[in-house]
Order: C-alpha cells, then sequence, then structure tokens
C-alpha cells in the first residue's frame, strides 16, 4: 500500500463516507471512472492534474499534506523498482549460461508487439554447449545462424533485420563481439543483455514467455 492509499483509506474511514461519495467529492459522476482513475494514482503516481486538485477538498485536509503523501509515494514507487531491478539481477546471474545474442540492424524489433506475442528474443539468442571448449562457441554460434537463415530461407531475422554480427557472452562480467565471419571486434566488460518487452493486463506485466505461450 502507498503512502498516498493509506492517506486516502484512513481519511474515508475517518470521514465515514462510501467510495461513491469520495467520487462525487472529486467531480465525478461515474464513481467506477473515479475509482480506477484514483487507484491508477495511487499504485503509480499518475493520474489527471484536476484529480489532484481536488484531492485535498475532497479528503478535508490541507493541500500539504497530500503534497507530502505524494512525495513520499513517488519514494516508495523507486524504492520498489531499484529492489526489482536487484532482484532481477540477482536471478539472472545465478541462472547465467554462456551463450550468443545475435547483433542485427534492428536494435528494437519491428512490430514490436507482434515479435512480444511471436516470442521475443528467440530469434536471436542462442543457446551455446558449455561442456564443450570456449573455443568452440564461436563456431558454434556462426554454425547456429547459419542454420536459422537456412531454415527461414531468408537471410533477415524475423523482426529485427539482417544480422550484422554476434555476441558471445562467456560470463555476466565478459562478454566478446565478433563480425559475422568470426573476427573478434571488441571485448565488452559485461554480458551483453538485449532489451526485454512486457505486456501489461489491467497495469500488471505479463513475461514475454507467457504471452508467447
Amino acid at each position: 500500500m502507498t503512502p498516498l492509499k493509506r492517506l486516502i483509506d484512513t481519511r474515508v474511514r475517518d470521514l465515514g463516507i462510501t467510495r461513491g461519495e469520495l467520487a462525487r467529492r472529486l467531480g465525478y459522476a461515474n464513481v467506477a471512472k473515479a475509482l480506477r482513475r484514483t487507484e491508477l494514482l495511487c499504485e503509480t503516481g499518475a493520474g489527471p492534474t484536476h484529480l489532484m486538485a481536488r484531492l485535498p477538498a475532497a479528503l478535508d485536509v490541507d493541500p500539504l499534506t497530500v503534497k507530502q503523501a505524494m512525495e513520499a509515494t513517488f519514494e516508495h514507487l523507486r524504492q520498489q523498482h531499484e529492489q526489482a531491478v536487484a532482484e532481477e539481477l540477482a536471478a539472472w546471474r545465478a541462472a547465467f549460461k554462456p551463450h550468443a545474442i545475435i547483433l542485427t540492424e534492428r536494435r528494437i524489433p519491428s512490430p514490436i508487439s507482434i515479435c512480444a506475442f511471436a516470442g521475443g528474443n528467440r530469434f536471436i539468442w542462442i543457446d551455446l554447449d558449455a561442456s564443450r571448449p570456449r573455443a568452440t562457441f564461436i563456431r558454434q554460434a556462426i554454425l547456429e545462424l547459419a542454420h536459422r537463415r537456412a531454415a527461414l530461407g531468408r537471410s533477415n531475422i524475423p523482426f529485427f533485420g539482417a544480422p550484422i554480427g554476434f555476441i558471445v557472452n562467456l560470463t555476466p562480467d565478459r562478454a566478446i563481439r565478433y563480425d559475422l565471419d568470426g573476427r573478434a571486434v571488441a571485448l565488452l566488460p559485461e554480458a551483453y543483455r538485449p532489451g526485454l518487452v512486457t505486456g501489461f493486463v489491467r497495469r500488471r506485466p505479463i513475461p514475454t514467455s507467457l504471452l508467447y505461450r
């Protein structure tokens, strides 16, 4: 529960009013619409300007109280985001296995929404056989890229365009970039991670893997 939601719930209870009455105090005739917008404001800190302007009078509190609750909500959301990022990174490092990423002319797939439903990054991700020597990783990546292009009957990677090279991620903290012929181009200080596509249903994130299934 964010600080703003806690403030609203507390004031509704203290004033002895219903959610419908709160909606009317906020100037809405449509109660469901008012509740949706208020919930969105509480969860994300985003909402119509007029809603924020009417909250102090609707809750019978001074504007400073609402402002402080909003600032605390932004801080709460920032901390949640940082924690989620840290947890995701820790899980990624723990599950890391050597792999390759095909580099293409487009870093952002197009159309991005269809790409998400089709499985997103599976088109540019190459699993490597880590039981074999590292010296074979380059050859593995080149052969797999050639196999995919032959299977597709075209040179372009779906949604991403023409390949321009690939990166072999050896560890979370070491990667090497190669051109299409397998010549080393650059040594990278960390593994290359392509962007992620996330869908939302009623503002709840849905992982790409679930969209694909």
